[in-house]
C-alpha cells in the first residue's frame, strides 16, 4: 500500500511538471560575427624591391547582417622609420598600382565594395557573407640581410544582438488557489521561462529576479549579464578610441508593462568590464497580471566590434 502512494504522488508530480514548463536557456553556440577565415601572403618569402600578394578572407559566420566599417594593416612602416625600409604599393600584374587598398585604414564608407555581409543560415546550408580583399604591396628597398616582417590586421564592423525571453507573471491570490504540489512547481519554474540570444559574438543571461509573484502592482527588476564570448571587442562610436571601448549600446526593448533597460548606472550605454562583461538591469510593471500570464519580450543592442589577425613574411636582400 505504501509503494502504491509513493507511486501515485510521482505520476502527480510528473503530471502536473508537464503542464508548467521549466526554464530553458536557449543560447546559439555562434560566438562570432566576422571572422578571418585567411590573412596570409602569397609565398612566405620575397627578395628586396619585389611586390606580393597579401590576401584576406573574411566571412560572416553569425545570425545576424555585419557590415564593414574599416580594415587595417598594422605592425609594419612606422611613421619615423626612413622611406627606405618602409613598404609601398607595388604593380598589378597589368602594370597598373594598387591604390584600392593601401597598408593603412581602409574606410569602406568611401569605397565601392558591397560592405554588407548577410547572416548565415544553418537551415538552409547557407554559410554566410564573405569578401575578400587583395592588396599587392612592395617590399622595402634597402635590406641588408634577410629579415622577418609581422603584419597584423584589423577588421571593423558593425553588428547588433536581439535577445528574445518568455517572462511569467503570476498573479499572488491565483497562486494560493493551486494545490500545494502545483504551487511549488510553478514556483520552481521561475518568471524567466525561456532565454534566447541571437548568434554572434555577445550573449545574455538572467542573474536575478527570476521570480514573479504580484499582489496586482508594483515594478519587478530582472538583472541581466551581457557577456563577450567573441574573439575581439566591442566598441560603440565612429572611431575606435578610449572613449568608445567596450560599449554596447541598448537600442530598444519591448514586452512588459512600462518597461525600462539601463546600465547599473542608469544609462543606454554598457561599458564591458576590460571588454569581457557586466550586469545592467530591466524593470517593468505587473499589474496587468490577473492570474497568470506569459510575454515575451525583446532587447536589441547595437555597437560595433573588430577581430584581429596576424602574419608574417620574410624579405631576402
Amino acid at each position: 500500500m505504501k509503494r502504491l502512494l509513493i507511486l501515485l504522488f510521482l505520476i502527480f508530480v510528473i503530471l502536473v511538471s508537464g503542464c508548467v514548463e521549466q526554464e530553458t536557456l536557449v543560447v546559439s553556440g555562434v560566438k562570432d560575427g566576422i571572422v578571418i577565415k585567411d590573412f596570409s601572403f602569397d609565398t612566405s618569402r620575397i627578395y628586396v624591391k619585389d611586390s606580393i600578394g597579401l590576401n584576406l578572407e573574411i566571412q560572416n559566420i553569425g545570425r545576424e547582417k555585419a557590415e564593414l566599417k574599416r580594415v587595417r594593416i598594422f605592425g609594419v612602416n612606422a611613421e619615423n622609420i626612413p622611406s627606405e625600409y618602409r613598404w609601398g604599393k607595388g604593380d598589378l600584374p597589368d602594370g597598373g598600382v594598387s591604390d584600392k587598398f593601401d597598408l593603412d585604414t581602409t574606410d569602406f564608407s568611401t569605397m565601392k565594395i558591397r560592405t554588407i555581409l548577410e547572416p548565415s543560415d544553418p537551415s538552409i546550408k547557407f554559410e554566410g557573407g564573405s569578401r575578400y580583399i587583395r592588396w599587392r604591396p612592395r617590399t622595402p628597398t634597402n635590406i641588408q640581410a634577410p629579415t622577418n616582417y609581422d603584419f597584423g590586421v584589423r577588421v571593423e564592423y558593425e553588428y547588433e544582438t536581439k535577445y528574445t525571453g518568455i517572462i511569467r507573471i503570476v498573479n499572488e491570490d491565483y497562486l494560493e488557489t493551486l494545490p500545494i504540489e502545483e504551487r511549488k512547481v510553478l514556483i520552481d519554474a521561475g518568471g524567466v521561462i525561456s532565454s534566447s540570444t541571437s548568434g554572434g559574438p555577445l550573449s545574455l543571461a538572467v542573474a536575478t529576479g527570476r521570480h514573479f509573484i504580484t499582489n496586482g502592482g508594483g515594478r519587478k527588476e530582472i538583472k541581466f549579464k551581457l557577456k563577450n564570448e567573441g574573439s575581439g571587442y566591442s566598441y560603440y562610436g565612429d572611431t575606435l578610441d578610449s572613449d568608445s571601448m567596450y560599449r554596447v549600446h541598448i537600442d530598444s526593448y519591448q514586452g512588459l508593462e512600462n518597461m525600462e533597460c539601463t546600465s547599473l548606472d542608469g544609462e543606454d550605454v554598457i561599458k564591458l568590464s576590460k571588454g569581457k562583461e557586466r550586469f545592467f538591469n530591466c524593470t517593468f510593471t505587473t499589474s496587468s497580471a490577473t492570474y497568470k500570464v506569459d510575454k515575451t519580450i525583446v532587447i536589441n543592442f547595437g555597437y560595433k566590434y573588430y577581430v584581429d589577425g596576424s602574419t608574417s613574411i620574410t624579405v631576402n636582400p
